[in-house]
């Protein structure tokens, strides 16, 4: 078959070699596999009332699938934030061992190298961060929803290490960055944008000091992203073209860049 159709949109893709990648298809409820490159691709998982947010695996046959979880729409009923696979996809289980409070739904999942796991979410919260540090054998919730109204996406180059993005919490509604150094015990903000009703999507890394955050404005401008140059303990917020209106907003969901300088920031509003 071709490439992966969906109805609404494809919320992820990861690639654990050249040949072999993943593609999660929340509002269809399946997962694809690839393994010549994108060329061709197979249904690997098909299960409705679950919304496939995430993929990551840490070999070609060793994986995890984020679930969105239950109780933001009728549709999603599936309350197993994370799938584990070891066969390469071919057969999915809901991760058994986790221990802390119940984690409503996983937005993104990140490996740190170091056989460190990182879960977080949700959009329309409430906020979660859940960690393993073993290779996903087991996990270890923590409830973050004190420091972020929603919690979309994490950094983490070593087990304690590490940056949480998404929106604040208390009411003011700004796309927040925030950095621990002792694997979620303590949080500190780091970048706030200055726009109201703004979310922090996703963030990305070239290289160790060099990283972007997708600011996404809901309602309101100036277009802005944010860039750090020093491994995310400071952040600067610049401006994204603005057609000529610098009031207008536009709701940035992607980043990716290939080396410091060349990227792409990427809308969910096709217009």
């Amino acid at each position: 078959a071709g490439a992966p159709k969906s109805s609404g949109k494809q919320d992820d893709v990861f690639f654990a070699s050249k040949t072999r990648g993943f593609v999660a298809s929340g509002p269809e409820s399946v997962i694809f596999r690839t393994d010549d490159g994108g060329g061709t691709w197979k249904k690997v998982a098909d299960k409705p009332g679950t919304f496939f947010r995430s993929v990551l695996f840490t070999s070609d046959t060793h994986g995890f699938a984020g679930n969105l979880g239950a109780g933001l729409t009728p549709s999603i009923d599936d309350k197993n934030p994370i799938y584990e696979t070891k066969d390469g996809g071919d057969t999915w289980a809901p991760v058994a061992s986790m221990t802390g409070p119940a984690m409503p739904g996983v937005c993104n999942l990140t490996a740190a190298g170091d056989k460190t796991l990182v879960a977080v979410g949700r959009t329309n919260g409430p906020a979660f961060m859940a960690q393993s540090r073993d290779d996903g054998a087991t996990w270890t919730t923590q409830d973050l929803s004190q420091s972020f109204s929603m919690l979309i996406d994490a950094h983490f180059t070593s087990a304690n290490e590490g940056l949480l993005a998404g929106q604040n919490a208390g009411g003011t509604g700004v796309c927040t960055i925030m950095r621990t150094t002792d694997g979620g015990k303590t949080l500190t903000p780091v970048f706030s944008s200055k726009t109201r009703n703004s979310l922090c999507w996703k963030l990305h890394f070239p290289s160790p000091e060099v990283g972007y955050v997708a600011v996404q404005d809901t309602s309101a401008g100036p277009p802005t992203f944010g860039k750090t140059t020093d491994g995310g303990k400071t952040w600067t917020e610049l401006p994204l073209p603005d057609g000529g209106n610098p009031k207008a907003g536009y709701s940035a969901i992607g980043i990716g860049f290939l080396t410091d300088e060349i990227g792409w920031v990427v809308g969910s509003d096709s217009k």
